[in-house]
């Protein structure tokens, strides 16, 4: 299913299935999925596994709180 999955998007051949678990729970976490249910999904036996995996695939740039030049 995987593989004619990545052909019918024209993904390249190289990516495994592994390269987006990363990501799609860091999407799950940013969209304020239950972080036990994202555990779940990716198997991890401890939360703190699946925070490791949120938070080092794509960090938050920055939080800068800022007056508008048109307000």
């Amino acid at each position: 299913m995987w593989i004619r999955a990545k052909q019918r998007i024209g993904m390249k051949d190289d990516v495994v299935f592994k390269d987006i678990r990363a990501p799609g729970a860091t999407d799950a976490a940013r969209r304020g999925e239950n972080r036990k249910h994202i555990q779940d999904r990716l198997a991890h036996m401890s939360g703190e596994t699946t925070e490791i995996y949120i938070e080092e695939v794509f960090p938050d740039v920055s939080n800068i709180d800022m007056d508008l030049p048109w307000r």
